[in-house]
């Protein structure tokens, strides 16, 4: 399988670079935080942010594993856009046209993902130190919307060429 070739942008090389630096902070705050966490931190929250379950302070890993793998997977897809599932009908004329599309798309979920899961495990950081802060839910209600708006404004556009 041959790499498709990409004509990387300056704002695509900002996006590459947002999700590396988010991914970096997503391993870095747990590697400097680990010593200092208690035995048991929160692991799950209801949907007024209030911490619910707890669970071994090694599930901190568990949010930058799923970081990790999401970054590598999406980074893969994005190197292979022939690969994602487009519309049926499209003319030859269109294909770099839609593979470019496709990974820009790609490229600004990666960084939304990134940072959200950055968010998620600063606060699960934060309320494991006793520090004054609490999973903002409205926070994350609006990562989530812009998540979901960057998915359906892609697969408009795409409709539309």
């Amino acid at each position: 399988m041959k790499p498709h070739p990409n004509k990387t942008k300056t704002f695509d090389r900002i996006l590459d670079l947002l999700a590396a630096v988010g991914l970096i902070a997503l391993l870095a705050y747990p590697i400097g935080f680990y010593p200092q966490l208690p035995d048991q931190i929160p692991v799950h929250f209801n949907f007024r942010g209030a911490v619910d379950a707890l669970g071994p302070k090694s599930f901190i890993w568990f949010i930058p594993a799923i970081g990790g793998l999401l970054f590598l997977l999406l980074n893969l897809l994005n190197r292979y856009p022939e690969k994602i599932n487009y519309p049926p009908k499209w003319r030859k004329s269109e294909t770099e046209s839609q593979y470019n599309l496709a990974r820009r798309m790609l490229r600004i979920l990666k960084v939304l993902i990134i940072h959200i899961l950055l968010y998620l495990n600063l606060h699960i950081i934060q309320l494991a130190l006793d520090q004054p802060n609490s999973l903002h839910v409205y926070t994350v209600s609006i990562l989530l919307c812009l998540l979901g708006c960057t998915l359906f404004y892609f697969l408009e556009r795409n409709r539309k060429q």
